[in-house]
């Protein structure tokens, strides 16, 4: 074989494994690929084989869309790997009544739309992956919700309220940012007062607990007490319309012989007069 044979079966041998290296690509089926052309976005892929034209008129990235990927809130992944102690600036938030809760918390998303995951955002400033941009919205959502909660609150009622708002609420602030990402679930691993204080709450809390304990106790007597109460009311003012009728009745009948005697005094004043006098003696007499 000559030489100059040899040199293009060895060109052609290297045209052939770029154009295989370069526009033959293999996409996983939990992946979908995302086709530049001259550096824009031309189209998508699914899972399968696909061809491009060869570098650097085009190229193939490919994202992982049907992977669930896990955000911390509140620590890092490392520090839960290595068991380091958690700091204290990622995982305190000021409550309302300006106390501090320690909360940790786990947002689980998955790629929704690929061309926006890997160009809708940069990078942070601090060389921190724009994946963070989970973290920080949800820490914005968080601090507000939270601000405008008591510590009890928050300790108690309040974490109803985080599970169910700081999702969709994270959610519409991430599709503002075109970050290409669905949110599935958040996790509210911890929310407690900090370790420091951890005693004093506790025995707050305690307090509070006996505080309602007597409460209830309370609304419990008062509760047997008040049918008692009603029944003695009713019977002291049922003998004392019975006494007044009683009273009034009497009294008419009086008014009504006096009145009868009256007349007949009018009538015959002498007569009545000598029987008032007899009847006076008589009764004098009979006490004697």
């Amino acid at each position: 074989m000559s030489k100059s044979r040899l040199l293009l079966t060895a060109v052609g041998a290297i045209i052939s494994i770029w154009v295989a290296w370069s526009c033959i690509w293999t996409v996983a089926q939990d992946e979908t690929g995302v086709v530049l052309r001259f550096g824009g976005v031309a189209r998508t892929t699914p899972s399968g084989i696909h061809f491009t034209l060869p570098w650097p008129l085009e190229r193939m990235q490919k994202v992982k869309t049907s992977k669930s990927r896990t955000m911390p809130v509140g620590f890092t992944l490392i520090e839960e790997v290595t068991g380091t102690g958690r700091k204290a600036s990622t995982r305190e938030w000021l409550t309302g009544d300006t106390n501090i809760v320690k909360m940790e918390a786990t947002l689980y998303y998955s790629v929704s739309d690929p061309i926006q995951y890997l160009y809708g955002v940069s990078d942070l400033a601090d060389g921190l992956p724009h994946d963070m941009v989970i973290r920080k919205a949800a820490e914005t959502v968080i601090t507000d919700l939270v601000a405008s909660m008591g510590i009890d609150e928050v300790l108690s009622t309040g974490k109803i309220q985080l599970r169910d708002q700081v999702l969709p609420r994270t959610q519409a602030m991430l599709d503002q940012f075109h970050m290409g990402v669905a949110l599935t679930q958040f996790n509210l691993r911890e929310v407690a007062p900090p370790p420091e204080v951890q005693d004093d709450f506790n025995e707050v809390t305690s307090a509070k607990s006996f505080r309602a304990q007597k409460l209830s106790e309370a609304e419990g007597a008062r509760r047997t007490a008040m049918p008692y109460a009603r029944s003695k009311a009713n019977k002291v003012l049922q003998d004392a319309e019975s006494y007044r009728t009683e009273t009034i009745a009497f009294a008419e009948g009086a008014a009504a012989g006096f009145l009868k005697l009256a007349a007949t005094m009018k009538t015959n004043r002498n007569v009545n007069l000598q029987r008032l006098w007899l009847e006076s003696v008589e009764s004098i007499l009979a006490n004697r």
